[in-house]
């Protein structure tokens, strides 16, 4: 599956996974814009979402194996894939395909970084876990 595609069912993925937390999913139209949807909760309070996802183990190098439990997203906007900011996102969703597993920063956590490497094995200690089905972000 190419990139556009793998990214667009990561979206579907997310719509379908917030509905279900009674949460309303106003996507952006187009891909020029850094903010992939807004997601509004039962309070009224809107948030804006950048969604991000992987569907492979990562690598730490070319001699080295793959570690059993890493996976690497990779955001930014633009060509040069500059860093988001807090002032443009609210929430960065990262979404771990082969494990039906999402993460829910919030941006002012993410803020500059452009990489975000998830351990998903029992008592991780990744600086990410306390995010990892973090839907509550949305109901702050």
């Amino acid at each position: 599956m190419d990139s556009k595609r793998f990214g667009t069912t990561c979206e579907v993925a997310f719509k379908l996974h917030a509905l279900k937390r009674n949460l309303e999913v106003f996507p952006s139209e187009g891909d020029f814009s850094v903010v992939d949807c807004i997601v509004m909760n039962p309070a009224g309070k809107c948030y804006r979402v950048q969604i991000k996802g992987t569907s492979t183990i990562s690598s730490d190098g070319v001699d080295r194996p793959k570690p059993k439990y890493k996976y690497r997203v990779v955001c930014g906007k633009g060509v040069a894939k500059e860093s988001l900011k807090a002032t443009e996102v609210d929430v960065l969703a990262c979404y771990i395909e082969p494990l039906d597993v999402w993460y829910l920063i919030p941006m002012t956590k993410a803020h500059g970084k452009k990489s975000f490497a998830f351990f998903l094995q029992e008592n991780s200690k990744s600086q990410w876990e306390p995010f990892r089905d973090y839907w509550d972000i949305f109901l702050k």
